[in-house]
């Protein structure tokens, strides 16, 4: 099984340079499709088409994962007045009109053996917090964003979004390692925190949103992972 995951795209086309279908089992996006300083309205929704219409063509090989940057613009966030920064209020209808119509290619989180891929992470307390008892995690957190994702809203005092308390689309490295959700030898995988270099973290963390910086990926294979880099 390999598996290749992208940090945060804010619009950039690089993911077209890596969808080899051949090359691959899954090829998971960790969130942020929306929000960018370098790429307009334009480019940012032509670029979500295009992954929408990747996902379209190769349904069981692309996992699409939602972040705050797509969240707010939910009616969910919008009526509670969520807005986070690189908001575009001016396109904000039509954003958020095409991430409702393609919502159902959307989930939260992803697991593959013993790794969990989601936007941010996920913590004990925000878990606890949410209602979960038992069976499978990542079942649960994509189930309730269906059924309640008012769950995943920002609800820490800290404005950057460090706290235990924060969902999978907002907690941030610091207060993830304090209170991560350890079920025997997961490790998670997450984009959210920009980094220099993809960051492995006592071979339980993996921080990968690199795409404004060396432009590395993540490669998951026969349940190793190392980094890869574009060209």
């Amino acid at each position: 099984m390999k598996l290749i995951v992208i940090g945060d795209t804010h619009g950039k086309r690089d993911w077209k340079k890596l969808v080899d279908t051949q090359s691959f089992d899954k090829f998971v996006f960790i969130g942020d499709y929306f929000d960018s300083f370098l790429f307009d309205a334009a480019e940012q929704i032509s670029n979500f088409l295009d992954i929408i219409a990747c996902k379209k063509a190769y349904p069981e090989k692309i996992i699409l994962l939602t972040g705050n940057h797509d969240f707010h613009y939910l009616p969910v966030a919008r009526q509670r007045g969520e807005v986070y920064s690189g908001f575009q209020d001016r396109h904000a209808a039509e954003i958020g009109e095409l991430i409702k119509e393609n919502l159902r290619f959307l989930q939260m989180c992803y697991k593959e053996g013993d790794y969990l891929f989601s936007h941010a992470g996920l913590t004990h307390t925000w878990l606890n917090n949410a209602g979960y008892v038992e069976g499978e995690v990542s079942t649960f957190i994509n189930a309730l964003f269906k059924t309640q994702p008012e769950k995943f809203s920002f609800n820490g005092w800290n404005p950057y979004g460090d706290n235990v308390t924060q969902s999978p689309i907002w907690v941030r490295p610091a207060s993830l390692k304090k209170n991560a959700y350890k079920y025997e030898s997961i490790k998670q995988v997450v984009g959210h925190t920009r980094v220099e270099k993809i960051e492995i973290v006592k071979d339980r963390y993996y921080f990968i949103d690199t795409l404004d910086s060396s432009r590395e990926y993540l490669i998951v294979e026969d349940g190793n992972a190392r980094a890869g880099k574009m060209g």
